[in-house]
């Protein structure tokens, strides 16, 4: 990362208009702004100590969506920020599910089967991947934009039943609206899969109708 930062500066001071730098340094940053997003969203659960006004579909969509992420930062060789902060992103994502199991009661049932059925995927996909690595990359592809795209949809719709956007924070979705932004570029620039350059289109699209809803309901907060 510091040597990219570094080729941006000739020794005249000048900037060198690399996009390929600018994608590399910008996948530090978007997957460190991620992982600082939802640790605000955990800290909030906390000190609040309730989960409501919060979708779980939508943090079990996004946790099942970035396991299937770490499983393609390995197979197809992405760039090393995927490879650290992607699965420090699954743990984070476990934290918040954990959450919504100690303070809302009624869903633990549903947690702890998601949570083994992620677990019997898991060890399933690594077993193979020693086989067909390419294949588990591309459907673990797929399936990542699927969950992406749907990930959201259940908040979302929680919101316009409700008519108010309860439960999340200004600073979460506009650290929210800037990942989206460099999630894109990114996965655009850089010479991954098209299925990951599919992806960051579909983070900017349904990112603006989950940001539209928010700002209408948002004085209901």
């Amino acid at each position: 990362m510091l040597v990219s930062i570094l080729r941006f500066f000739n020794v005249s001071g000048g900037i060198m208009m690399n996009l390929l730098d600018f994608a590399f340094v910008f996948s530090w940053i978007f997957n460190i702004t991620y992982f600082i997003l939802y640790g605000f969203q955990i800290f909030h659960i906390f000190k609040k100590k309730s989960v409501e006004g919060l979708s779980l579909l939508m943090f079990i969509f996004i946790f099942s969506g970035n396991l299937m992420l770490a499983f393609q930062a390995f197979i197809f060789d992405f760039p090393i920020s995927y490879k650290i902060l992607i699965p420090m992103l699954v743990f984070e994502l476990l934290i918040l599910l954990i959450q919504f199991f100690s303070f809302k009661v009624k869903i633990r049932g549903l947690i702890i089967k998601f949570l083994l059925v992620s677990s019997f995927v898991c060890l399933g996909s690594c077993y193979f991947i020693f086989y067909s690595p390419i294949i588990v990359g591309v459907i673990a592809g797929w399936l990542t934009i699927f969950f992406g795209t749907v990930a959201q949809l259940p908040q979302i719709y929680k919101i316009y039943n409700s008519k108010s956007s309860v439960g999340l924070s200004s600073v979460f979705m506009h650290l929210l609206g800037l990942t989206s932004i460099l999630e894109c570029f990114t996965s655009l620039v850089l010479n991954v899969p098209i299925f990951l350059k599919i992806n960051g289109v579909r983070v900017i699209l349904v990112f603006l109708v989950f940001y539209f809803l928010f700002l209408k309901y948002r004085e209901k907060n």
